[in-house]
């Protein structure tokens, strides 16, 4: 997905996260800082008591693409791409069976606490806990069940994507439907195929102004 963080202060906000209360969780996460240029990005996958936690830095005030993959079967290892640079990847190796969430939804802009290394937190901690709603821009926000390489990450992020024979892309929401006098403003749309057609909670036309933020797909067909 593409993010613009403002630049601005930020406390503790979740990204994205898919969690069983029970079982496993996949979280993306941003980190508290009193900066207004860069703050941190975690990205956490865990399992029982297998853990995986990836952090970089990340830029504010501009968008900036970033991938998270976990390449299961190779170095079975969490990493974070940001404009399809690897940047960060975890210190330890797990292979996961199974990520079972018990169908759990998948939750943007706001998540709930999870444990974390204190290796990946600026204080330290050992627990992370949301304190606000994410504030800032997210665009393109894709899902695979396949790890990608940082050549197809490089190659795709620019355009939009279409889903293949094997159905690897499970999520797709561009999020740029428009608004308009009809009911269903609220409605974000999945373009992987699958249906997964999604509702944003408190919604206003507001969320789907750009402003003089440029359009972060650069070859994405407008129309």
């Amino acid at each position: 997905f593409f993010i613009n963080i403002p630049d601005q202060a930020n406390d503790n906000q979740v990204i994205l996260q898919k969690k069983s209360p029970t079982k496993s969780n996949i979280t993306l996460a941003l980190s508290q800082s009193a900066s207004t240029s860069q703050c941190k990005l975690i990205f956490s996958i865990t399992s029982g008591s297998s853990r995986l936690f990836a952090s970089a830095s990340i830029e504010k005030g501009s968008f900036k693409h970033v991938a998270a993959v976990y390449d299961k079967g190779e170095e079975n290892k969490a990493s974070l791409y940001i404009n399809a640079s690897k940047v960060s990847s975890s210190s330890n190796s797990i292979m996961f069976n199974t990520l079972t969430t018990d169908r759990a939804p998948i939750f943007i802009g706001s998540g709930s606490d999870f444990s974390v290394s204190s290796a990946v937190m600026p204080g330290g901690q050992s627990a992370y806990k949301p304190q606000q709603t994410f504030s800032g821009s997210i665009d393109e926000l894709r899902i695979f069940h396949e790890a990608k390489s940082q050549k197809q990450i490089d190659d795709n992020k620019d355009f939009s994507v279409y889903n293949s024979t094997d159905n690897i892309l499970k999520l797709y929401f561009k999020f740029n439907e428009a608004s308009g006098s009809y009911k269903t403003n609220n409605v974000l749309l999945d373009s992987s195929g699958n249906s997964l057609h999604s509702l944003i909670t408190n919604y206003s036309t507001s969320l789907r102004v750009t402003g003089s933020v440029s359009q972060p797909v650069k070859n994405e067909k407008i129309n």
